[in-house]
């Protein structure tokens, strides 16, 4: 399970590679829908739902994720690739696509990382609570809190100092509570 990685490739064209419809073997794999999140500078996650017909007609839908990393002018573009019954470590999959897949998870660890997904998304929802001139703490920033300026994109001030980037920082109870 290590990285595939070329020279050739650009970032357009391995996402266009990574959610083509295959068949082999009288199996059909048709991509449903596919998000990449991340920079494209760099890398991020390429999110995708699938649909595999098998020879006989049975159906099945799962989600898989294409990790997508830049290696450098050199090396190029590269992947690794996983579905849910890994368990991914990654949740910042669209919670829609936990929708359009087989109700029942492959395994337990589908299970918990669908669980996971839906933790993250509640956590993201929450941050989105807060207001402008809304006071929140920060946990593990540089600063202990901030006064919010602006929700998008989102900013806040303290003793002077404007600061970005700090959503991953909020302490949710205290964004909630106000």
């Amino acid at each position: 399970m290590g990285w595939t990685t070329s020279s050739s490739w650009t970032l357009k064209s391995l996402l266009a590679e990574r959610t083509a419809n295959q068949t082999a073997n009288g199996t059909t794999r048709e991509c449903l829908a596919h998000c990449f999140r991340g920079m494209p500078t760099r890398g991020g996650n390429l999110w995708t739902v699938w649909k595999v017909t098998g020879p006989r007609g049975k159906t099945s839908h799962f989600i898989a994720l294409d990790v997508i990393k830049y290696y450098g002018r050199n090396e190029g573009w590269g992947y690794k690739d996983m579905d849910e019954s890994v368990g991914p470590n990654e949740v910042n999959c669209p919670l829609s696509y936990l929708d359009m897949v087989d109700r029942l998870p492959i395994n337990d660890f589908a299970r918990q990382w669908r669980k996971n997904v839906r933790a993250y998304h509640a956590k993201r929802k929450a941050t989105f609570k807060i207001k402008v001139g809304q006071t929140v703490k920060l946990r593990g920033a540089d600063v202990p809190e901030v006064t919010i300026l602006s929700l998008r994109p989102l900013r806040g001030t303290r003793n002077g100092m404007v600061f970005v980037g700090f959503r991953r920082f909020i302490v949710i109870e205290e964004a909630k509570a106000a």
